[in-house]
């Protein structure tokens, strides 16, 4: 059985999308539980369409790989879980679904590197967009997860120590700081755009990633 490439990049955007909606209900202790089954379930639709893309896909090689990657975070999050005061699990779920966010990014990313190195990208024009403005969305929205989550930890926490010395971390950002944000989004979409107009070109990903 054979599918579109196409398909897997929606169900990575889906995860991504479901990554971004459970940061946002981790923003109110009576929601919080319904983010954690949101960022729970992005994380399942991430590993079933890889190893979905393993079986009747192509380009994935990592019978191994996988199941180490999963034993290994397994024991991290174990670890972690147990070592966690209860007080502090609202800080560790947040930073836990910004590392979701931040590999469904990353899949996206080695995802655009494979198929340019090996020549694979899509000849049809609408099969061509519709997998390079799923990649670049999923991108986006796995970055906002990071840096939103990362946001929120610290929110939570009051703060962040860094080399001994503690930081409190404001409520509310200054004014100015939304218009750097909207620039910043503007950026990104410019180097979207970019990249569709040249496909080829390495360096509007890595910007992407940066």
């Amino acid at each position: 059985m054979d599918f579109e490439p196409e398909i897997w990049d929606i169900g990575y955007l889906i995860a991504s999308i479901l990554f971004i909606l459970g940061l946002k209900k981790l923003g109110h202790p009576r929601t919080a539980p319904t983010g954690n089954l949101y960022g729970a379930s992005g994380m399942l639709v991430a590993v079933v369409v890889t190893v979905a893309q393993m079986n009747f896909g192509e380009g994935i090689e990592g019978t191994v790989l996988i199941p180490a990657g999963l034993i290994a975070g397994g024991i991290i999050g174990y670890t972690m879980a147990v070592r966690v005061q209860m007080t502090g699990m609202p800080e560790m779920v947040a930073l836990f679904n910004g590392f979701g966010g931040a590999a469904s990014a990353l899949v996206a990313a080695s995802e655009v590197f494979r198929m340019i190195n090996d020549g694979t990208i899509p000849n049809d024009w609408l099969a061509f967009h519709v997998a390079w403005i799923a990649i670049g969305l999923s991108t986006l929205v796995g970055w906002m997860t990071l840096t939103g989550s990362l946001l929120a930890m610290m929110k939570l926490k009051g703060g962040v120590e860094i080399f001994g010395k503690w930081y409190r971390t404001p409520t509310w950002g200054p004014e100015w700081l939304n218009y750097v944000k909207g620039i910043c989004l503007i950026g990104i979409v410019g180097l979207i755009y970019m990249s569709i107009e040249e496909p080829g070109n390495q360096d509007y990903i890595i910007g992407i990633i940066a």
